[in-house]
C-alpha cells in the first residue's frame, strides 16, 4: 500500500507480531534540517514533510554550535536574537519525546534524582513499574508533586509542611515533570 507500518491501523494481535521485527518504519519518523548559519525560509519543506505525516525539525546547527561554546550566561542573549528560548538539542529531545508520545517524571532519593520516561497517559502504577516490577505489582498510592513546585517550596520538608504534596491512587495519570514517591507492599 506504500504506507509505514505506523500509520496502519492493526489489530493488537498484528501489531505484537510484527513488533519482534523491530521495523523501523513501525516508529513515527522525524526528518532533521539543519539551514546552516543562514536563516532559511522552510515553510514548503515543512508542509512537504507534515503531508507525509512525518515531524520535522528545524534548526541552525552551525550557529548552535557556536553559541554553545560561549558562556552560559551569554548564550540566552544569543538565542533570544535568534528567536529561541532553548539551545537545540533541548528542544529536540522535546521534539522527540512529543513524537514518541512519552514524558518524564521523577524519582528523589536521599542520594539520587532519577528521570523515568513513560508514555503519556500511563497510570501511576505503570509508572510505579518502570522502576521496579514489583512496585507495580504492590503499588498502594504515589506521592506526588510537580518539579516546579518542589524546586519553588525548596525541598520535600518544606513542600510535605506546606501541604504541597499529593496522594493519588491507581486511576491517577502521570504528567509531565511529575516527582513521584512510591508507596507499595509486596
Amino acid at each position: 500500500e506504500g504506507k509505514l507500518i505506523g500509520e496502519t491501523s492493526l489489530d493488537p494481535t498484528d501489531k505484537k507480531l510484527l513488533s519482534g521485527f523491530c521495523f523501523l518504519t513501525e516508529k513515527p519518523i522525524t526528518i532533521v534540517a539543519n539551514t546552516g548559519s543562514e536563516v532559511a525560509d522552510t515553510s514548503k519543506l515543512e508542509k512537504q514533510v507534515t503531508d507525509l505525516g512525518l515531524g520535522i525539525f528545524i534548526m541552525r546547527g552551525d550557529l548552535e554550535m557556536e553559541i554553545s561554546r560561549l558562556p552560559v550566561d551569554e548564550q540566552k542573549d544569543f538565542l533570544a536574537d535568534l528567536g529561541v528560548t532553548e539551545p537545540a538539542v533541548k528542544r529536540f529531545v522535546a521534539h522527540i519525546y512529543s513524537r514518541l508520545k512519552l514524558l518524564s517524571f521523577l524519582t528523589a532519593g536521599e542520594d539520587e534524582v532519577r528521570a523515568w520516561s513513560v508514555r503519556s497517559g500511563a497510570l501511576a502504577p505503570e509508572a510505579a513499574g518502570k522502576i521496579h516490577t514489583d512496585l507495580e505489582k504492590g503499588f498502594i498510592r504515589a506521592e506526588v508533586i510537580p518539579f516546579e513546585e518542589l524546586v519553588a517550596a525548596g525541598g520535600f520538608a518544606e513542600a510535605k509542611k506546606n501541604g504541597k504534596l499529593r496522594l493519588e491512587g491507581k486511576g491517577y495519570e502521570v504528567k509531565d515533570g511529575d516527582v513521584l514517591t512510591i508507596r507499595f507492599n509486596v
